[in-house]
């Protein structure tokens, strides 16, 4: 249209073919349109473009949807058009192929093989745009149509240049070394159990079964003699392969879900008659091998199952019979009170009543269960703490993450021994070779993340399991981790910068555990990766350990490559003794009495910890005590070598009049016997 670009009226872009993307205009300058309606028509319908792309999700137990066919047949169930029978293919075959298979492995149920000679021609332009519009590289005729038959009904075929082929193949289980060159232009190393189509009687790979075909065999522009390849392979030992080469495939995609059985020689026919309406080609006399296994399964759906599953009544049990038929479901009998049904061979999620059961709602619509209100039930304990610490977390300026429970093998040793390691069966990479030990492993590689992008000072929290080997067997635990990292203020005139330590993760876990525990006591114990001297653990009764914090060891950082200092905590949700979970704080009563403060220093080894003397004086559970806070350490040659003097400031206050003199000195005295017997504190003088 006419607009105005940097100040100059233009009458209009012009495109090239090249630039809209449509191959099948090759010329240099302007686009001739032969067949084109009205001048001011829109180009799309003009040049037959206008079709309707649907792009959809199929989750992976709906083997049978990945191809038009199956979503065509679900939504012809859901009354949305007809679902059109496949044609009776009959093809003239003019000789017999001279290529003979041989199966030697159970992985392969089934294998049957056409052969053509003369092939020609271009791939026909329908099928062509279709290829195009869901993405697919056109490579020529044959492989063109066996990639349609693929997406249109589901069956993977294979086109081997037959001049490339030995008169004899087998298929067999592949040995460990062996290696092939795939279409993909990767040299693959195949290991034991692999299903592989070899040559005899040389027996080299020349295709990795049901996944991708091998670059020595296969079509090219010159070939002129091909043979077509459907087959029924194992769906778990596909998996199994596929896995275990890293190969990806849409081939594999199908196989190891599974394909229709009844289809694979459909599908051989299939190919073959579009390519013999291309060219005049010869074709041989199909070859089968093996036995095509059936894939039905029998299920009886009960009335009672059915209304206690759906809410709804004998009608619509009744209804759902001519559902499961446009499904492509044999009912086998009905009656008032149940359905005997006959799966089709293409489905290979319907094994029990729930399956059949999904099938009717998904199709009648789950908007059209009735609503049933049931009884509000008692939170899980277990709920009813996470909310509570997800909460409190959040209210303190954590954000939630949610990181992936892998890591490398190296990373994971920083922080438990080797032996203690779940490692991966076939994993993706080796950076994901084990199961992360901590949680605190994927926060680490989270802030190394955030620092190589310059994004400074995380403050993350997230509810998660750690993994370790306990002797012979693997272990997971439940736990809360957060962790802070690098400042704790911005540079400012207003004052000096500071950076987090080991005190501010441990305030937010006291804050925790007060909600939810009581009576822990604290430990100057850790585990490895915390900085020792700058760690702890929490202890409820005698040794239940219920959390961990501290600064993580710098030589871990140093590692990783991590901007310190990093500050956590650990707290394990499956520790938390159930009996006090549900602790109610009470409000607070505040006393109308003046409060008295008492400062006392107490010279003690230094082994001895602050936490160890505070918890004697809160053991002698005197009332009138309502605080005590620590607001000294002090070391020198005038205490004594190895020991060191605690300063407490301890706050008195009574509810019910004003503390008197002898209290006072009483509450005092057996405060200075209790650390003197518990803690060996001797009372420094002034």
């Amino acid at each position: 249209k006419k607009g105005i670009i940097r100040g100059i009226e233009s009458q209009g872009m012009m495109c090239s073919a090249q630039e809209l993307l449509l191959d099948n205009y090759d010329c240099d300058g302007i686009i001739e349109l032969q067949d084109c309606s009205d001048v001011g028509q829109a180009l799309a319908p003009a040049i037959g473009m206008d079709d309707i792309i649907f792009d959809i999700s199929v989750t992976p137990n709906r083997a049978d949807c990945f191809c038009i066919r199956g979503i065509a047949r679900d939504l012809a169930a859901a009354g949305l058009g007809e679902l059109v029978s496949l044609p009776d293919l009959r093809l003239d075959n003019t000789g017999d192929s001279t290529i003979s298979v041989t199966l030697t492995t159970d992985k392969c149920h089934y294998f049957s093989t056409t052969t053509l000679d003369g092939i020609s021609g271009e791939t026909p332009a329908h099928i062509a745009r279709r290829l195009r519009a869901v993405g697919q590289r056109l490579i020529g005729l044959p492989v063109d149509v066996a990639n349609y038959v693929c997406l249109d009904i589901g069956v993977p075929l294979h086109i081997f240049d037959m001049d490339k082929l030995p008169s004899r193949l087998t298929v067999r289980d592949s040995h460990t070394g062996e290696r092939l060159r795939t279409l993909d232009g990767k040299e693959t190393v195949l290991c034991n159990d692999v299903v592989v189509i070899a040559s005899e009687p040389d027996g080299w790979p020349l295709s990795v079964a049901g996944i991708m075909g091998g670059e020595d065999s296969a079509y090219s522009a010159t070939t002129t003699r091909i043979l077509i390849e459907g087959a029924y392979f194992d769906r778990v030992a596909i998996a199994k392969a596929g896995q275990a080469l890293r190969i990806s495939s849409d081939a594999r995609v199908r196989c190891e879900r599974g394909v229709d059985p009844k289809a694979v020689d459909f599908a051989v026919r299939y190919a073959t008659s579009i390519i013999a309406k291309v060219c005049n080609c010869k074709i041989s006399v199909t070859k089968r091998y093996g036995a095509l296994p059936t894939n039905k399964v029998t299920i009886n759906l009960a009335l009672e199952k059915f209304k206690a599953l759906t809410n709804l009544g004998e009608s619509d049990f009744v209804a759902s019979v001519s559902i499961l038929k446009a499904l492509g479901i044999t009912a086998l009998s009905t009656s008032d009170s149940s359905i005997s049904v006959e799966t089709p061979s293409w489905r290979y999620d319907l094994e029990i009543e729930e399956d059949l059961i999904e099938e009717i709602l998904r199709i009648s619509g789950f908007e059209n269960i009735n609503e049933v209100e049931i009884a509000n039930a008692e939170p899980i304990i277990r709920t009813y703490v996470i909310d509570k610490i997800t909460d409190a977390l959040v209210y303190n300026r954590y954000d939630e993450v949610k990181t992936f429970p892998f890591t490398n093998r190296e990373t994971a040793a920083l922080f438990v021994d080797d032996d203690k390691l779940l490692t991966i069966k076939d994993a993706v990479s080796e950076d994901g070779s084990v199961l992360s030990p901590s949680v605190i492993v994927s926060h680490l590689e989270l802030i190394k993340n955030a620092q190589n992008k310059s994004q400074r000072n995380s403050r993350v929290f997230e509810i998660g399991r750690g993994f370790f080997r306990d002797g012979t067997e693997a272990t997971e635990s439940n736990v809360v981790v957060a962790t802070i990292s690098e400042k704790l203020t911005d540079r400012s005139w207003r004052g000096r910068q500071e950076y987090i330590n080991v005190f501010d993760i441990k305030e937010i876990l006291e804050r925790l555990l007060n909600m939810t525990v009581s009576g822990c006591r604290l430990s100057g114990e850790a585990p490895k990766y915390y900085h020792p001297g700058r760690s702890g653990s929490y202890v409820f009764q005698k040794d239940m350990v219920v959390a961990h914090f501290g600064e993580i060891h710098p030589t871990i950082l140093r590692k990783l490559d991590i901007a310190g200092p990093v500050a956590c905590f650990e707290m394990f949700i499956d520790k938390l003794p159930e009996i006090v979970t549900h602790k109610v704080r009470q409000l607070p009563v505040l006393s109308q009495y003046q409060p008295v403060t008492r400062d006392l220093s107490f010279i003690v080894r230094k082994l001895v910890h602050a936490a160890d003397v505070i918890n004697t004086i809160r053991r002698l559970k005197i009332n009138e005590i309502t605080d005590i806070g620590i607001f000294d350490v002090y070391e020198s040659d005038e205490i004594g070598s190895g020991k060191k003097a605690i300063a407490l400031e301890i706050t008195m206050q009574s509810s019910d009049g004003t503390l008197l003199a002898d209290q006072i000195t009483n509450m005092t005295g057996r405060i200075v016997d209790a650390v003197s017997r518990s803690c060996g504190g001797q009372l420094r003088d002034r």
